[in-house]
């Protein structure tokens, strides 16, 4: 079974009345500094006939954790867990399943103060 397949599946366990021909999904994630916060955020919507409505339901993610790092990683999106880290998206719409991240790259220097040399 295809990973879109067994993402949609989820959804629409935890979200019962998830429509997937005309609904969106969205789950946020971050981490930086060495450590992987979560996926912390989901936003399931439902848009038939015209109209949007948001659908009711709960996912612990955290339960599923390893399922959806492997759509990240299908997907091909690069992230970084260290310094600044990543954050990103895993976001259903339009019959589509994407991967969206941002990978923050953290620079350090220092300025020397010429003043000292007069």
């Amino acid at each position: 079974m295809g990973l879109k397949k067994q993402f949609l599946e989820k959804v629409q366990e935890h979200f019962p009345e998830f429509n997937k021909e005309f609904g969106s999904v969205e789950i946020e994630f971050c981490g930086g500094g060495d450590n992987f916060d979560s996926f912390h955020y989901i936003t399931v919507d439902n848009y038939i006939d015209g109209k949007h409505s948001s659908v009711e339901g709960t996912w612990n993610m955290d339960d599923d954790i390893d399922f959806l790092f492997q759509i990240i990683d299908e997907a091909g999106c690069e992230y970084d867990f260290n310094n600044a880290g990543t954050t990103g998206k895993i976001i259903y719409e339009d019959e589509e399943l994407r991967v969206e991240t941002y990978v923050s790259t953290e620079y350090y220097g220092e300025v020397d103060d010429d003043d000292d040399e007069n």
